[in-house]
């Protein structure tokens, strides 16, 4: 039987989305198969599944952190607004029609047996489901129709967490107001808060957090700091759009339509170091950029007007003439056009008149659905690989082939052709195409050689061939699972999510599969050469970033080593068997006897300092330094040690190292790695080397 969970937010731009990522991942490492789910989702950024349906870009980023393919179960319905009052809806990946807002409001509610069967297919395949609500459950003008929040956690019985945002401020207000809103069943399902995009010292929240759980009665389970982040955001929250300045070498600006969509294809700028971009609504900041892009539309006629009435015509004709490359993508490539029909107003625009296109807009027709891999055909980018995806429902053809040079923007694998190229304007109905690092490479070369910059061995010059998205991307979900994983009560997390009905006491927790919370191995490092110990600190550096407590136990050894030093430095726990640095053979008899009583106590202190820290779930890795040769000469109480290694808490990895292995080392051992001595420069006579042997 599959648990759920949800989280809701004070208002939108909380944070519900990447949060909602971020437990996908940590379930996901801790060995649940898990999916996000939202049963509804207004947004202009959507993508489009290798089915050709059209879902939520939030869900996308929440299906790739669950480890999945993007699925639109994840996100049965999809409004995209077109104008102030009214939407486009798209239900289970396809258009269903374009309502005004009052029409969509009374219709709502037969959309529920689409969402539950969405919903009942997602958790008969998976563990857990985290589910995301939308704006505020508070919104009490709108909650008899509700089925995103409140009235959704109620048709699947999902304990609810509650997210405030503390950066502009109020956040215990807004605790507190959203909770009183509430009917006092809704307050039930209220199991935990979270205040998410903290800055500064925690010790200043503390009074305030033990007031609103005493108010509330509920408890506060995460204070998550803010995280910078490369990542997908919900349309009107991004921070990216916000961006007006940058101080990078390049400058590439995007004219912010106010019906801008997709803008997630300029993700992968951001991350460059030579590329700076920014977003651009008064044609006074326009300035001159070294590309201009005019991104997707939603409304293509609406925007065209705008950029009209905004002066911004001149402006970027004016930019073409000065040889400023300029992109424009799907809508801003319809722009580009000379003319564009709107079949719904039965008006044809006059477009930008900068590529010899036209594009007729019917919107009755079957929207354009599909993924595409190509390559730049034509242009100062020639050549580079694109893989994206086409969503439009315009058809955009030469205006007189008669008079116009037919030049593709790109070249598909199929052999079809895509968008259009003249001089330094171009434009393609493809989103994505910055996804793949050849075409970023491309793009920073040859922006720094029209600027006369471009010298292939300045160090301002950081090649993106091996850019790879998607791995990028999973390295910004591992970061935010991580400090999210860190911020929470995962105990209490876990609590609220396997409470209900019988699931807390029945539920199988599978094994992780990932090294977070992996069950503890015994490892054995044995062998005459060189390298042991050196094995040992390095798989201490590993386990320290991982989160691991490292207790390291040096028998036999007094001082410590320049490698030891920096572990401790990173927060490990070193402990020497002996209090000087003579030879074992230089000890008298009452002194071996004396470092053998130590050595025993120190090992008792460390079991029940390590018994401590497995009871509070803490992953250990505890390295018995030259065990061997001390279980070897009887310096230390070989049962003792047997007894506890066999006895270990499973969260306790263990690492014996030395010469001369005892049989039973040899069977319990998970690991055995012999180290042999080949060639050592001590037999020609160098000694031991700072940096390099200690």
């Amino acid at each position: 039987m599959s648990s759920n969970i949800m989280l809701q937010g004070t208002m939108s731009g909380v944070g519900k989305s990447l949060l909602t990522a971020a437990l996908c991942r940590i379930f996901s490492q801790d060995g649940y198969e898990t999916a996000p789910f939202k049963s509804q989702n207004m947004a202009l950024n959507s993508f489009v599944t290798k089915e050709g349906l059209e879902m939520g870009r939030a869900q996308v980023l929440q299906a790739a952190a669950s480890g999945k393919e993007p699925d639109v179960r994840m996100n049965p319905i999809l409004l995209k607004p077109s104008d102030e009052s009214g939407s486009q809806l798209i239900v289970m990946g396809k258009v269903r029609g374009q309502y005004k807002a009052i029409d969509y409001f009374r219709k709502k509610r037969s959309l529920i047996p689409e969402i539950m069967e969405a919903y009942n297919s997602l958790e008969a395949e998976n563990d857990i489901i985290v589910i995301e609500g939308a704006g505020s459950p508070a919104e009490i003008n709108l909650k008899s129709e509700d089925i995103v929040n409140m009235g959704l956690a109620e048709l699947t019985d999902a304990p609810v967490i509650l997210i405030g945002d503390i950066d502009p401020g109020g956040v215990f207000a807004q605790l507190y107001g959203t909770i009183a809103l509430l009917s006092e069943d809704e307050k039930r399902r209220v199991k935990g808060l979270i205040i998410n995009k903290f800055r500064g010292d925690k010790s200043l929240l503390e009074d305030g957090i033990n007031q609103i759980e005493k108010k509330l009665k509920i408890p506060v389970i995460g204070l998550i700091p803010y995280i910078k982040l490369y990542i997908d955001e919900e349309d009107s929250q991004s921070e990216s759009l916000k961006t007006r300045s940058h101080n990078r070498l390049l400058d590439l600006a995007v004219i912010k339509l106010p019906y801008i969509s997709n803008y997630t294809d300029f993700l992968p700028i951001e991350s460059s170091e030579l590329m700076g971009l920014r977003y651009v609504e008064d044609v006074r900041e326009l300035g001159r950029p070294d590309l201009l892009i005019i991104p997707g539309s939603k409304s293509t006629p609406s925007d065209l007007k705008w950029l009209k009435d905004r002066g911004f015509e001149g402006a970027i004709r004016a930019l073409s003439k000065s040889n400023t490359p300029i992109l424009g993508i799907c809508g801003g490539y319809q722009i580009l056009g000379s003319s564009i029909y709107d079949e719904e107003s039965g008006e044809e625009l006059k477009g930008l008149d900068l590529l010899p296109i036209h594009t007729d807009l019917r919107p009755g027709e079957e929207k354009i659905r599909r993924q595409t891999h190509a390559r730049v055909n034509s242009g100062f980018l020639k050549g580079a690989a694109v893989e994206g995806y086409e969503i439009h429902t315009g058809v955009s053809c030469l205006r007189d082939t008669s008079s116009a040079k037919d030049s593709p923007f790109l070249l598909k694998d199929d052999g079809s052709y895509d968008g259009y190229c003249l001089d330094n304007i171009m434009g393609t109905y493809i989103h994505g195409l910055f996804d793949k690092g050849e075409l970023l490479s491309l793009l920073e070369k040859e922006l720094l050689k029209r600027r006369g910059l471009y010298d292939k061995n300045s160090p301002y010059l950081k090649a993106k061939d091996s850019y790879d998205h998607k791995s990028f991307l999973e390295g910004q979900l591992d970061l935010l699972a991580e400090t999210v994983k860190k911020s929470l009560d995962m105990e209490k997390l876990y609590h609220i999510l396997f409470e209900k009905k019988e699931d807390l006491k029945a539920y199988p927790k599978k094994e992780p599969k990932s090294p977070y919370d992996s069950k503890g191995l015994i490892q054995l490092y044995h062998g005459d050469g060189k390298g042991k110990t050196t094995a040992a600190c390095g798989l201490s550096l590993r386990a320290l970033r991982a989160g691991y407590k490292v207790i390291i136990f040096r028998l036999l050894k007094g001082s410590d080593s320049g490698e030891l030093e920096s572990l401790k430095d990173l927060g490990a726990l070193v402990i020497n068997g002996k209090t000087d640095n003579r030879f074992i053979k230089d000890y008298s008899k009452k002194e071996l006897e004396e470092l053998r009583k130590r050595q025993d106590r120190i090992f008792k202190e460390l079991e029940g300092e390590i018994e401590a820290l497995s009871k509070k779930n803490e992953r250990i890795l505890y390295i018995l330094d030259e065990l061997l040769s001390a279980c070897s000469k009887s310096l230390i109480d070989e049962e003792m040690v047997k007894s506890f290694i066999e006895n270990k808490g499973e969260n306790v990895e263990i690492v014996m190292t030395g010469r001369g292995p005892k049989e039973w080392m040899l069977n319990i051992a998970d690991y055995v790695s012999e180290i042999k001595a080949v060639k050592h420069p001590y037999n020609r006579g160098i000694i031991a080397r700072k940096g390099i042997e200690y």
